[in-house]
């Protein structure tokens, strides 16, 4: 005999970063909201793991985080920044090129004037860089309701971040110091879109800088899961949504795993395009799925090191050559690692790790599709079988000694022998999060996915909503925090 269906005011299926933020600002309006997650931990791409010492899983920062920024902007109005403790990074990273090593200021103006002081040739071409991109992320949101026709969203909507770059300098060294955090956008400047390379660069830069949460990103997740169960909603992981509730085409609710059913005014789905409309709601004429590119997956390297000699900045980003060659070796079966982060999970935040040792995170892009299909059957790629494959693990464990004598050439102590090392491949990040193709970025950032052109909070179902880094505005916190409350502003609106 089947239960009686429960009532929520908002359905939420997925607990990461989109669907916290969106569940905190509508119980923060005094909706009821139940958030609903296959996995076993909070966070999406802000997961943890470890217990004696916890670990962010993939994602390690915030940006916009201060007063007008997407991240604290979203949060604010709630009360969270008051339960949060975050520790500005200063500098906002450490740039490595084959040109140069920069301590990149967080402040715009710092930055601006330190690139000026290295490049006084091209004062005026800095000036304008940056008044540029303070005026694409001070009007990026727009794009949300309908394509630019004029101005400097229209200009750039079809352009690379090469080609966007090129109108301030024809300086190679300068234009690697301005592109350098292309890494974390899944693409080299020749692929990137130039408006997501700006709107990147604002939240980095000109949105209050970037920070990272006091314990790691678990004492973030945790916070707002808070918030949001004292408001009388609900946050449940291990408890999968297995359909949505219709009739015609309106979405009324949906199922969970243990065989309850909620009816709702509105759901929100915060997880991949592919599970919501292939599975949850089959048939939905949805964007064709097909007509676009899924976004490049990730390397990852967890390393526990004695401490020695802190670095000069919690976050490296360091390329050995020049991005389109970097791009090209990581495609390969045996890449060469020209470009990677390096971030020290302990700067500025001790207790983090044990006593007289260092937490180390190495991160850099990977492939998802591989000649050799990474030694790991379809079949198994969201179990935990795939872990004890003799061949993968043999694969993974070879690509992690080439990622750790690379950050050795940077950070000497990285190539002792480490008192913890865990390796994660797309597969893994695909199994954490269950992000098509282990997806890091979403859909990736070409120039004909971004800004407009990147599916919105819309769906073809009365009812139903989305969010997240599939959605716009794209990948990155700040940007997932605003398209949470893009979503969460419809449904209010509804």
């Amino acid at each position: 005999m089947s239960q009686p269906a429960e009532k929520l005011d908002v359905f939420i299926i997925g607990t990461g970063m989109a669907g916290l933020v969106a569940g905190a600002i509508l119980a923060d309006e005094g909706l009821k909201v139940g958030l609903f997650d296959k996995h076993s931990k909070l966070g999406g791409y802000a997961q943890y793991f470890g217990v004696d010492v916890c670990w962010d899983a993939t994602t390690h920062y915030l940006g916009g985080v201060g007063p007008g920024g997407w991240f604290h902007d979203a949060l604010a109005p709630c009360g969270l920044f008051e339960r949060l403790e975050l520790l500005p990074l200063a500098p906002a990273y450490r740039l490595l090129t084959p040109e140069a090593d920069l301590l990149a200021p967080a402040d715009s103006t710092q930055f601006r004037e330190a690139l000026v002081a290295r490049f006084p040739a091209e004062a005026e071409g800095l000036k304008r860089f940056f008044g540029d991109v303070e005026a694409i992320g001070r009007e990026y949101f727009q794009l949300a309701a309908a394509p630019a026709t004029e101005g400097l969203l229209a200009d750039n909507a079809e352009r690379t971040a090469a080609e966007f770059v090129s109108d301030y300098t024809s300086d190679s060294a300068l234009a690697a110091l301005l592109t350098g955090a292309w890494l974390f956008t899944g693409l080299p400047p020749e692929r990137l879109s130039a408006l997501h390379f700006a709107m990147q660069f604002s939240t980095m830069h000109l949105q209050g800088g970037m920070a990272a949460p006091k314990g790691g990103m678990r004492a973030l997740t945790a916070t707002m899961a808070d918030f949001i169960r004292e408001r009388g909603g609900l946050v449940e992981n291990r408890m999968a949504v297995t359909r949505l509730l219709t009739a015609g085409d309106r979405v009324l609710g949906a199922s969970v795993e243990d065989g309850r059913s909620f009816h709702a005014g509105a759901v929100l789905s915060t997880i991949n395009p592919q599970d919501t409309f292939e599975t949850l709601a089959p048939g939905t004429a949805y964007p064709p799925l097909s007509q676009f590119v899924t976004s490049i997956s990730a390397l990852q390297m967890h390393l526990l090191i004695p401490a020695g000699d802190p670095p000069p900045a919690r976050l490296t980003l360091a390329h050995a050559a020049a991005a389109d060659v970097g791009w090209r070796d990581l495609q390969m079966m045996e890449p060469e690692f020209h470009t990677l982060a390096i971030s020290f999970l302990d700067w500025g935040d001790a207790e983090r790790a044990p006593a007289g040792q260092h937490m180390v995170s190495l991160t850099t892009l990977a492939p998802y599709p591989a000649a050799d299909g990474w030694h790991a059957p379809w079949s198994v790629r969201r179990t935990k079988q795939y872990r004890l494959l003799p061949d993968y693990v043999a694969r993974k464990e070879a690509l992690g000694d080439r990622l750790a004598a690379r950050a050795a050439q940077i950070y000497p102590a990285l190539g002792a022998e480490p008192l913890l090392r865990k390796v994660g491949t797309p597969i893994t990040l695909e199994r954490y999060t269950h992000n098509t193709a282990g997806a890091a970025f979403g859909w990736a950032n070409l120039p004909q996915q971004c800004g407009a052109a990147r599916p919105g909070w819309q769906t073809p179902l009365e009812g139903l909503y989305m969010a997240g880094h599939w959605t716009f505005p794209g990948a990155g916190i700040a940007p997932v925090a605003l398209s949470a409350r893009l979503a969460a502003g419809a449904i209010l609106c509804e």
